[in-house]
């Protein structure tokens, strides 16, 4: 492997035209901006790493190492979920020193460092039959489905606990269920607040408790021509902290146990609008 690296750094110094490279580890993909000085080899205690940026690599856990010509924004992760049970995340390069990744079969948990203020933009497809989508940090997000669908077997499908406002952009026909057996408070489940914006459907199957859950307010846009159902609930089919707002979209629920859709008040009495709902449009 330390051959393959000093092979690429030659490589990278004499094509001018490669923008990018991808280092992949356990089917986490770093893609950063390909420059010959990035790379720094180092060996101590008969390990090789190579330094990358602000990332350190044990070379023998690197898998490969492409040079191309991606276009990928900074501050942005992809997640795939593949059709034979596994999940790839692609990172982009400024993201990568602050982002920790687990990938366990189909079940993606990504963890962005305290230090790391900057909006993060996650991009979800593919289709997960025994996976989930966790995320953790303390940055607002913009989260967009793209004709993604998951199943969980024991926890919840989105698990957004950054405690932030999450922009929620939402294309093409999206499919979340829990497990019947977790503990979690809704299948799709926001730690902070929401908006969601967008013209494509989102289906809900909530098997332990809520079909949706946010701690805070939840914002249905203006923009939001979409779908949202929530096809069944083994308590409310939309459970809102705060307020709810709908200005626009079609919202339906049904096979709920409780309520169709309940606000809450949050203890804090400065919090604004707290237990109202709005509905225009």
């Amino acid at each position: 492997m330390k051959k393959l690296l000093i092979f690429l750094l030659l490589a990278l110094s004499l094509t001018a035209s490669a923008q990018t490279l991808r280092v992949s580890r356990n089917r986490v993909h770093h893609v950063f901006a390909a420059t010959p000085d990035e790379m720094r080899f180092a060996t101590a205690d008969g390990m090789n790493t190579v330094t990358i940026g602000s990332v350190t690599y044990n070379t023998q856990d690197i898998d490969s190492i492409v040079i191309g010509t991606e276009n990928m924004a900074d501050s942005s992760v992809f997640v795939t979920y593949n059709s034979n049970g596994t999940a790839d995340v692609v990172i982009s390069g400024d993201l990568a020193p602050y982002m920790a990744s687990t990938i366990n079969g189909q079940d993606v948990s990504l963890n962005a460092d305290s230090i790391f203020q900057k909006k993060i933009s996650y991009h979800l497809s593919g289709t997960a039959t025994n996976g989930s989508f966790t995320m953790e940090g303390e940055h607002s997000t913009n989260l967009y489905l793209n004709n993604v669908s998951i199943t969980s077997s024991d926890t919840a499908a989105i698990n957004i606990r950054n405690g932030k406002h999450c922009h929620i952009y939402i294309s093409g026909i999206n499919h979340f269920a829990d497990g019947k057996n977790g503990g979690q408070k809704g299948a799709f489940f926001c730690n902070g607040h929401a908006t969601i914006h967008g013209n494509g459907t989102v289906n809900i199957t909530g098997n332990a408790r809520h079909g949706y859950r946010s701690d805070e307010y939840t914002v249905f846009n203006e923009d939001f021509t979409g779908n949202f159902n929530i096809l069944a609930a083994a308590a409310d089919g939309i459970n809102v902290q705060q307020y709810l707002r709908i200005a626009n979209g079609n919202i339906n629920v049904r096979g709920n146990i409780d309520d169709g859709i309940d606000v809450g008040i949050k203890n804090d009495p400065t919090k604004s609008n707290n237990g109202q709902m709005f509905v225009s449009g």
